[in-house]
């Protein structure tokens, strides 16, 4: 059975899933066989493994920093956010349940067998497994049959490292409060803290950190200092207050794209590569004036299509999107986005609603079903002068498309195990070829697609565009060798891999 140790956080947001790429990154520079696992993840930014199973994105990325294939194992329960008090329930892979806050509170006592055989799992098939936790370990409401923190922790003997955020204040207090109100059983899993998101001088911290260490009896593995590293975040409420920054600082680009803020959006991440590129301004938005404006309207994915669609309407988006469109503007809709911009919705499956009418900017119908589609794709797109470049991407709907009477934007095949290959059509495009729409998520971070996409809607506009020479792929590896550089030399790495050397996990008790 391999080693483990999990990486646990003052707060949400504080650096776990960070700084567990990072610490992955190193180890399998060292040529350590490493994974992922985090027990339950709420996200509404997930991916497809090549088994065809739905895992949070974090955790996809986490396993591209340890050089190793995302498995539906590294995240056995997925929970999707479908309103303010609900989410779908995703079990290694496959939506479960419909379960309110407190109702899932009583079914987390069925999930821990399955949380607890994916992590044996892959304790029995790795060298060693770095755990993320969720939010607080301190959330004492919570801890009754924990999924993801050091109740799970407890029960394999896994040591944690603790990570405190000093970008929101209050971090000596926040990592003091969280060692003070847990129980020592818990407590004492906790043999060291980082401090993360630092500006400035270290030496400023230096007697805090002492006293903090004689007053908890835990050790400081250092301090981690501010990285604006452009990894697809945890989630899509996150990724907005990031791209926002974005708008501010980028006047001088030349292709305006707007991404529409959608309540229930999901898989913002399919939109980090136009963000990459340095002749585009991205927004996230919900204002008619800024889409009027935009060369390029997006329609993202969205948990709840048609309590999506109805917002557009609600915030006058569609108008606008119309006006758009009348002055030039290329539409392009995502997985639900797509979806609304065809005809009717028959729903009665995601939404209490039967039926929807959709934007009508695409002939296309969408009828939902209960088994949702999860697979890789990989393929070519058939659209006159973006024919022949190459695509890939992962599909991850219940709204079954019928587009035969639109042109096909791409011609594509499943990757996934267990499914023929066959080729088939997938997308469509209007006939004025200024409204596109995909279920294929991703398919920003196809270079050749993306660079010649863009380059058609600069076309369009009458403005210029010159693509990015950086792949996206290599954008990724080179800021989790940066990550892993950083780490590196501001934290004790050599130092908390010792300790949890010398844990030895077990088996679940």
């Amino acid at each position: 059975m391999g080693r483990a140790l999990i990486v646990t956080g003052t707060s949400s947001s504080a650096g776990k899933s960070t700084l567990v790429s990072a610490l992955g990154r190193v180890l399998a520079d060292q040529g350590v066989k490493v994974a992922p696992f985090k027990g339950q993840n709420m996200a509404l930014n997930s991916m497809v493994t090549r088994s065809g199973h739905e895992i949070a994105r974090a955790q996809y990325t986490q396993s591209l920093a340890c050089r190793t294939e995302a498995v539906v194992e590294m995240n056995p329960v997925l929970l999707k956010p479908t309103s303010e008090h609900s989410s779908q329930v995703v079990v290694m892979g496959r939506p479960m349940y419909e379960s309110s806050g407190v109702s899932y509170q009583l079914l987390k006592k069925q999930l821990r067998a399955t949380v607890e055989e994916a992590l044996e799992e892959l304790l029995g098939r790795y060298d060693f497994v770095l755990l993320e936790g969720a939010g607080s370990p301190a959330e004492i409401n919570l801890m009754s049959n924990d999924l993801v923190n050091l109740g799970l922790a407890k029960r394999f003997n896994i040591p944690s490292i603790l990570v405190g955020d000093i970008e929101r204040g209050g971090v000596f207090a926040s990592i003091f409060g969280t060692l003070q109100i847990l129980p020592p059983e818990l407590s004492e899993l906790i043999f060291g803290f980082v401090i993360n998101k630092f500006r400035g001088q270290k030496e400023l911290l230096k007697s805090g950190i002492v006293e903090l260490e004689e007053r908890l009896g835990v050790t400081s593995y250092g301090v981690l200092p501010y990285l604006a590293l452009d990894l697809p975040e945890e989630d899509s409420l996150f990724s907005y207050r990031q791209k926002e920054v974005k708008r501010a600082s980028s006047s001088r680009k030349r292709l305006r794209v707007s991404v529409l803020r959608f309540p229930y959006l999901s898989n913002a991440s399919d939109f980090d590569p136009l963000i990459l590129e340095d002749d585009l301004e991205v927004i996230f938005t919900d204002s008619p004036s800024d889409i009027k404006s935009s060369d390029l309207v997006v329609l993202p994915g969205s948990k709840c299509t048609v309590a999506d669609l109805n917002w557009i309407r609600e915030c006058a988006l569609d108008d606008a999107l119309s006006s758009a469109q009348r002055a030039g503007s290329v539409i392009f809709g995502v997985c639900g986005g797509f979806q609304m911009l065809g005809g009717e919705i028959k729903d009665g499956v995601e939404s209490e609603f039967d039926s929807a009418l959709g934007l009508c900017h695409l002939p296309i119908t969408t009828t939902f079903q209960r088994d949702k589609v999860l697979r890789q794709i990989k393929g070519v797109c058939v659209a006159n002068s973006l024919s022949d470049r190459l695509v890939s991407g992962y599909q991850i709907h219940m709204g079954i498309i019928d587009a035969s009477g639109a042109s096909p934007l791409f011609r594509v095949r499943s990757l996934s195990l267990g499914e023929g290959g066959e080729e088939f059509l997938e997308g469509a495009v209007s006939a004025s070829f200024s409204v596109f729409g995909t279920t294929i998520h991703g398919i920003f971070e196809c270079d050749g697609f993306r660079a010649g996409f863009l380059s058609l809607v600069a076309q369009r506009v009458s403005k210029s565009f010159t693509p990015s020479l950086r792949s996206y792929k290599d954008h990724l590896e080179e800021s989790f060798d940066r990550l892993a550089d950083v780490t590196s030399r501001e934290i004790d790495v050599a130092g908390i891999f010792e300790q949890a050397k010398r844990w030895k996990p077990k088996e679940s008790i």
